[in-house]
């Protein structure tokens, strides 16, 4: 952080002990160790979250309904629901690229197959039936799509 811009209050790390040491390595080499940092985790097999705070042995374990504990487990959640909404779209993005590739589909119709198949994972999965009811897409369209992926796209 440069001159006057805020820094964090509180630092939350979804993780164990490991992931906190590495936090609190950075910090120390980038001047701000001053920053208060708490990992998050949950033991395998467990529903119970545990918090580790920087030079403390044991974890501290929250009431289990406890306002504290469910704040902390929805600023988790909604990192989460950030972070796929994020690989989604990167992921959405660079599949849109490869249509692009096709003679004759461009962003306008690339975009359209994706939101009409937005079910899709993978290209090599793609087949007849989810183009059929794209818009602007024609039969031509279609046959070209299958045979690029065919060709391994």
């Amino acid at each position: 952080l440069k001159g006057d811009e805020e820094r964090p209050d509180l630092l939350v790390i979804d993780g164990g002990k490991g992931q906190l040491g590495v936090c609190v390595r950075v910090l120390d080499s980038l001047g701000m160790s001053s920053i208060p940092s708490v990992a998050m985790a949950k033991p395998r097999g467990t529903k119970n979250d545990r918090f580790f705070l920087p030079g403390e042995k044991d974890a501290v374990v929250m009431p289990p309904r406890s306002a504290s504990l469910r704040l902390m487990q929805r600023l988790r959640d909604e990192a989460h629901r950030f972070a796929v909404t994020y690989h989604k779209h990167l992921r959405s993005k660079s599949i849109s690229t490869v249509l692009e590739e096709i003679p004759g589909i461009g962003p306008k119709k690339a975009r359209s197959i994706l939101m009409h198949t937005s079910h899709l994972e993978e290209l090599s999965r793609l087949k007849r039936e989810d183009l059929a009811g794209v818009s602007g897409l024609t039969r031509h369209d279609i046959d070209r799509i299958l045979e690029f992926i065919r060709r391994g796209a």
